[in-house]
């Protein structure tokens, strides 16, 4: 009897823990739209107090510019469509997930995404330009290979942007959410990829944090940003060391008001790989104002 009595309550309590670890998964699900399975186990098994958390992270936002133009190119076959979108928005947040990301939200053109939240993670801004890198490759490979039905691939863009800065964590009208500087600058980023002809930027808050292992393009900008072309492989590429020496250059030619010998390089980096012509129309721009402004004051 006794041994019995004693499995009855092993049995109890088993079922107790079973039944509290199906309502905390329950509750993740109602409260983020995406987590990486170690994520869910670790939270599920030890959950944390998510009512508010001031901590540092890294926010991507990521948009395909060209979805407007296939809604209305495909109205007619709403469903090739959604499965389109679907299918490429599914391949981009398992880039985050891969990486420990969380997706924050999922709508018909993109999501966003954050590292060192809810869980910590001390490489987060590494982890996110390594979501993005893999971003890259992903829409890369869908504008170069036929789609499962066997039509021609819908040539499309991706917009990503990262910034890396304080914000806080918690629970926004039943959904986990942040609020910081980050999130605009990142969202403020990704509007810009399309003036400046990249497809990923990143703040230089990111890129101090990664230079070492990410191609990071400096762009002359004002507020840092930098252009993510790829990994460490790209980096170590002469393609990427061409052009990085080059923007070195012009913007040393910038500063010390050399604006002929600036054109004269820019006229040379149009030509290299991975150059981006409307960044450099603005390089032109630049130090056509800067001329005259200097005729003016002399």
């Amino acid at each position: 009897m006794a041994l019995a009595a004693a499995i009855l309550v092993m049995g109890t309590a088993v079922a107790e823990r079973a039944i509290l670890r199906l309502v905390r998964s329950a509750r993740l699900r109602r409260q983020f739209f995406a987590l990486p399975s170690a994520v869910r186990t670790a939270l599920v098994k030890d959950p944390i107090d998510v009512k508010g958390d001031s901590r540092t992270i890294t926010y991507l936002s990521c948009r395909l510019p060209d979805a407007a133009r296939l809604e209305h190119e495909l109205h007619g076959a709403p469903a090739r469509f959604v499965r389109l979108i679907d299918g490429i928005l599914q391949s981009l947040a398992q880039s985050v997930l891969a990486t420990g990301g969380t997706v924050l939200d999922f709508g018909a053109n993109g999501f966003s995404a954050c590292w060192n939240a809810p869980l910590t993670d001390i490489n987060h801004a590494a982890h996110a330009c390594a979501a993005a890198s893999r971003m890259l490759n992903t829409m890369q490979e869908h504008n170069r290979f036929p789609l499962n039905d066997g039509q021609a691939p819908q040539t499309m863009t991706i917009a990503i942007g990262i910034a890396t800065g304080s914000a806080i964590a918690g629970v926004f009208s039943e959904r986990w959410s942040l609020a910081g500087d980050c999130v605009s600058r990142a969202e403020e980023l990704r509007l810009r990829c399309a003036m400046l002809g990249f497809s990923a930027l990143a703040d230089g808050a990111t890129q101090a944090s990664t230079s070492q292992s990410f191609a990071l393009l400096g762009l002359g900008e004002a507020d840092g940003a930098y252009a993510l072309l790829g990994d460490q492989s790209t980096r170590a590429s002469p393609k990427f060391r061409a052009l990085s020496t080059f923007h070195e250059r012009i913007f040393a030619a910038i500063s010390a008001h050399a604006f002929g010998d600036a054109r004269d390089l820019i006229a040379q980096a149009r030509k290299l790989s991975g150059a981006s012509q409307k960044l450099y129309d603005g390089f032109v721009a630049r130090t056509e104002n800067l001329g005259m402004n200097k005729q003016n004051v002399a």
